[in-house]
């Protein structure tokens, strides 16, 4: 009995000191004609992954394929950030109405990112959101509030120009035009008020 326990002791030593290596670490060859699996590359004819530097030049390529459409259609405005710009120009009344200063595929905007919305508080004139509220009547110039539950209408938006700075901002913007401003004629929505100088313009989204 002891000597069959020592001869199964001798047996399994082989067994105990052998070890299968991983496959993930086992240098694959590559050729021309034995490619390696998808997602490594052949690099001095072995398989690796691809570097990070790798990777990174690949975005760049995709990103720079990129190319935004312009959001004015008169191709004369000011992009503020990804999908939003600023186009200058007269509208309502005898002019386009507000939308159509928008290109193909943009709408009038409702609200902007905040850097976005950064680089319209340092523009030339006022440009409109779609954002319409109002005041009382008897309250004063630049009041206003996020409804049109008001007499007189106030237009939100943002710029440098004969903007007010509202006592509320509404959906993020800082400034309104009041509606009895002269060259303004404001209704219920952007597409129905007008502006006469062509300094302003409105605010177009992706």
């Amino acid at each position: 009995m002891k000597a069959f326990s020592v001869s199964a002791a001798l047996l399994l030593v082989p067994f105990l000191a052998c070890t299968i290596a991983d496959p993930a670490g086992v240098a694959l060859l590559c050729d021309a004609n034995n490619p390696c699996p998808e997602g490594r590359q052949c690099t001095d004819g072995q398989c690796s992954d691809p570097s990070p530097q790798d990777a990174s030049v690949s975005d760049l390529i995709v990103i720079t394929d990129l190319v935004e459409t312009p959001g004015c259609r008169a191709g004369n405005g000011t992009r503020l950030g990804i999908g939003q710009w600023l186009c200058p120009g007269s509208f309502g009344g005898t002019s386009p109405k507000a939308s159509v200063l928008c290109a193909t595929g943009f709408t009038l905007c409702a609200a902007l990112d905040a850097q976005a919305l950064a680089a319209c508080a340092t523009a030339p004139g006022f440009f409109a959101s779609s954002v319409i509220g109002s005041r009382k009547d008897t309250a004063p110039v630049g009041t206003g509030q996020c409804d049109q539950k008001e007499l007189i209408p106030v237009v939100y938006g943002c710029g440098v120009g004969n903007g007010i700075v509202a006592s509320m901002a509404c959906s993020g913007f800082p400034k309104l035009i009041d509606c009895t401003s002269f060259g303004w004629t404001c209704g219920t929505t952007l597409d129905g008020t007008s502006s006469i100088n062509p300094k302003n313009g409105v605010l177009c989204c992706k």
